[in-house]
């Protein structure tokens, strides 16, 4: 019954005002160890979040634990997703950054390409810490295309809030050579993003 209930308001949190003290229920859902229950209700509040939904900090808390926890990859990718969107109203933690930094070395693709999107969208209006930045320049080597998309795209959207290191900056110039285009146009467009408010050169 929980788990669909999660699913029904993840599918009406676009057309319907969702009270806020139902998603403090969906942040206490997320703590449940029944797989399904946690999976929809993590859902349900990314999807909250992407219809401009306040999001509790208390609830925040919630997907970050879930995100640095062992769950699944589906899961912990939602949650940095939540997260994302939620960063649009609120300044995180700085815990939570260092975690997400820490995840773009993670064993599965999917949590590196949500910890990648998530510093981005939180980012593009508040400083982050250098080394957050520098593993993100790092993680333009990444095996899998999309997390590079991401990576780069996310240094873009760094680069109005916080000063790109040199290094990463000759990285982001190393990886125009990558050999996947979509990468290529995405770096691109971060190294557009950087030049306009960074020095390329001293």
């Amino acid at each position: 019954v929980r788990s669909a209930a999660a699913t029904a308001i993840a599918h009406t949190a676009r057309t319907r005002t969702i009270p806020p003290h139902v998603i403090d229920r969906l942040g206490e859902l997320v703590k449940e160890d029944e797989w399904d229950i946690r999976s929809n209700a993590v859902f349900a509040i990314w999807k909250a979040a992407l219809s401009k939904h306040s999001i509790p900090a208390k609830v925040i808390d919630a997907l970050s634990d879930v995100f640095g926890g062992s769950g699944t990859e589906r899961v912990r990718c939602l949650a940095a997703m939540a997260i994302a969107e939620a960063a649009a109203a609120h300044a995180m933690p700085a815990e939570l950054v260092e975690t997400l930094g820490k995840a773009l070395k993670d064993m599965a693709a999917q949590v590196r390409i949500g910890a990648a999107h998530s510093i981005g969208q939180i980012a593009v209006k508040r400083e982050i810490p250098e080394r957050v930045v520098d593993a993100l320049g790092d993680a333009l080597h990444d095996e899998d295309k999309l997390v590079r998309c991401n990576v780069s795209r996310a240094i873009g959207k760094a680069a109005g809030a916080n000063k790109i290191p040199l290094g990463v900056i000759d990285a982001l110039g190393g990886a125009l050579r990558d050999g996947e285009k979509e990468v290529r146009a995405s770096v691109a467009w971060a190294l557009w993003d950087v030049a306009g408010k960074n020095i390329l050169s001293e």
